[in-house]
């Protein structure tokens, strides 16, 4: 298995690819990510880049072949580089609705 790939950047979402960009945050910043593989063989390697990281996986969601972690957000960039990783998200906290 291929460690690297052309364009990591397309793997961020948009959310995510904004708050890596924008810099008002600091790098060691805790972020709730979803990170989505292209098969179910792969969510174990992506549990172990997690730990590496280090990160704290949050949830195994094998139905949709992703993890949920917190990772710093330093650390988002490196998520993108496997080839086994299809997509990295900003996971959506608690949404409230304002009058």
């Amino acid at each position: 298995m291929s460690t690297t790939t052309a364009n990591p950047a397309s793997k961020l979402d948009f959310g995510l690819e904004r708050l890596v960009g924008e810099g008002s945050l600091d790098e060691s910043s805790q972020i709730p990510i979803v990170i989505r593989v292209v098969d179910e063989s792969a969510v174990d390697a992506a549990l172990q880049l997690v730990r590496e990281l280090p990160g704290k996986v949050r949830h195994v969601l094998m139905p949709l072949r992703a993890v949920s972690a917190w990772v710093e957000l330093g650390s988002i960039r490196a998520l993108t580089e496997p080839d086994f990783v299809s997509l990295v998200e900003l996971a959506q906290t608690d949404m409230v609705a304002r009058a």
